[in-house]
């Protein structure tokens, strides 16, 4: 099996679902004919067993197999707005962590994503519909009790001399009505990740991204991983040199 079909398979493993032109990005964005390629290898690992498909989705929808999620679950489309946001950040920068719904013992708050990208961490929330004022105030509260605690200086993704306290990044459907200025930590709410970009970089710390080189890889690179909940680590990405304003380093 090509090391590019392991990977497509170890990704539907960790997004639980991707979309025909999701993998194509992920995995062929750097061939000329990236949907044809991207159709063939398809073909070859259903046909061959190692992966599900819901034929009755346009474009196809992609499964692990066995899979963790049922076709046609309400969960889904949620899972795709996950892995499109992590297609999105790699646009901008090098991903060096992702890890999907982390599991915190002893800790209340689950976030979508925990995510080091461009120098930070990032608790990245993922909104497929409108919360109340009510409900995101209950969500925020759960990380602000995380805070306050300290509990989060044990989480198992702190560096060892530093502990940080991840910025809250909410990516979908917003509410202008949530007051974020009550909470010790940066909270950003953006419908894409392109949004929050164009407003938190300054213009003059942008770097073009329409005029790179193509990469001779493609943008999803996994390290050799003997737990399935390793992070995805990204070393194809070339750094795009964003200089990361002070206001939303970790701090």
């Amino acid at each position: 099996m090509k090391n590019r079909d392991k990977h497509i398979i170890g990704a539907l493993e960790k997004f639980k679902v991707l979309e025909r032109d999701q993998i194509a990005d992920m995995f062929f964005s750097n061939l000329k004919h990236s949907v044809t390629n991207c159709n063939y290898a398809l073909r070859r690992l259903r046909d061959r067993g190692y992966i599900d498909c819901d034929t009755s989705k346009t474009p196809y929808q992609y499964f692990s197999k066995p899979s963790t999620i049922k076709k046609g679950s309400q969960k889904i489309e949620h899972y795709l707005k996950i892995a499109q946001t992590f297609i999105d950040m790699v646009k901008f920068g090098e991903v060096e962590m992702f890890e999907i719904e982390p599991y915190w013992k002893n800790v209340d708050v689950i976030p979508d994503v925990i995510a080091f990208w461009n120098k930070s961490y990032f608790a990245i929330e993922v909104q497929n519909s409108f919360y109340s004022v009510k409900q995101m105030k209950d969500k925020l509260d759960k990380y602000q009790k995380l805070y306050t605690s300290g509990g989060y200086k044990e989480l198992p993704w702190q560096p060892k001399n530093n502990k940080y306290f991840p910025h809250v990044l909410i990516i979908g459907k917003t509410n202008s009505k949530y007051n974020f200025d009550e909470y010790s930590f940066r909270v950003f709410q953006y419908e894409s990740v392109s949004k929050f970009i164009e407003i938190e970089i300054p213009q003059t710390n942008k770097t073009e991204t329409t005029k790179l080189e193509p990469q001779k890889k493609s943008i999803y690179e996994v390290a050799a991983a003997k737990q399935s909940t390793q992070p995805i680590v990204n070393n194809a990405t070339p750094k795009l040199n964003i200089q990361v304003p002070t206001s939303w380093k970790r701090k």
